[in-house]
């Protein structure tokens, strides 16, 4: 455990966010927001993050039977108001404990079960497009594949899955054969060539869209934007709110489309957490931590769609931590 920074105030909001990991610029928003306490969570005492949080608890993986346990024993305990996850991998599990959760006083910064399905199922995500009108590159499962009568090039990518890991673009036939083999549980897309955005959503406990950011994936890197800038594009804003709402989700958003050379926007997943690149949205003004503790009081919240600087770049580094071997956590 980490020793504490500071002291929890009466009346501040504790948050804790588990899998906390490498994500130390969205924990740094949340430490640095008066009023706010934050506990981090993570399976390694190691993770970068655990050392911008002002408390942190090394805890089982969540794929241990004991993983929710140790974590309600953490919110009983330190009275976290507000548990935000964030990697897929736990979602389920959480909610099938959300009622634990809210009996101990914590509310679970996490969309429904039907909305988690729509999400992390790539083929689903699809379906959902599709039946909304949503323009979306044409899909398919490898076993409606007609290998002579198909058109390259095509993407590939698993039907379940986080970040560009098993993701290639194929060319021909034999790369097609291969790679269906190789890709876990994979699905097949027509290939889209264009312009990547990463938008940034964010919706209030009713599913309302508060704050739409697109931002340009200049660089990506291991499926994460390393350079990139927010544009004010409005078709992209507007596009995008309809499909969150249409989805009815609560807390965050990234939603991923493409600009083809033809401007036609294609939607191409839904992720219902935080981004990697959500720190850009925060610098460009939207003031997550502030929202999150007003939507928490049930005060009501005026939608700020496209209230945000334009033109805003991230240009990632990697940075270090250094800790003496008594100063580890």
């Amino acid at each position: 455990m980490q020793k504490v920074s500071m002291n929890k105030g009466m009346s501040d909001l504790i948050v804790l966010f588990s899998s906390v990991g490498r994500r130390t610029e969205l924990i740094r928003f949340f430490t640095n927001k008066d009023g706010i306490y934050v506990i981090g969570v993570d399976v390694s005492a190691l993770a970068p993050a655990a050392y911008m949080c002002h408390k942190f608890f090394k805890v089982p993986n969540f794929n241990d039977a004991g993983y929710v346990d140790v974590l309600l024993d953490i919110c009983r305990n330190e009275g976290v108001s507000l548990l935000i996850p964030l990697h897929e991998g736990e979602f389920n599990v959480l909610l099938q404990n959300r009622r634990r959760f809210e009996d101990a006083g914590c509310r679970l910064l996490l969309s429904s079960e039907e909305v988690i399905s729509i999400c992390q199922d790539k083929y689903n995500t699809f379906l959902f497009f599709q039946q909304n009108g949503v323009n979306t590159p044409a899909t398919i499962l490898p076993e409606e594949i007609e290998y002579r009568k198909t058109e390259f090039p095509l993407f590939i990518k698993p039907r379940n899955g986080m970040g560009s890991r098993y993701a290639y673009r194929i060319t021909d036939e034999r790369q097609l054969r291969f790679f269906i083999e190789y890709v876990p549980c994979p699905i097949v897309q027509e290939f889209i060539d264009g312009t990547e955005y990463t938008v940034d959503v964010l919706c209030d406990m009713e599913g309302q869209v508060i704050s739409t950011v697109p931002r340009e994936r200049i660089e990506v890197k291991d499926g994460e934007i390393s350079k990139g800038r927010t544009v004010k594009d409005w078709r992209i804003i507007k596009a995008t709110t309809e499909v969150a709402e249409k989805l009815k989700a609560i807390g965050p958003l990234t939603i991923q489309c493409i600009i083809d050379k033809n401007d036609n926007i294609f939607f191409i997943e839904i992720n219902p957490r935080f981004g990697g690149g959500v720190p850009l949205a925060i610098e460009a003004g939207v003031n997550y931590p502030d929202l999150l503790a007003k939507m928490l009081s049930g005060e009501k919240i005026n939608p700020r769609i496209g209230d945000f600087q334009d033109n805003l770049y991230i240009l990632r580094y990697i940075n270090s931590i250094y800790k003496k071997g008594d100063e580890l956590l």
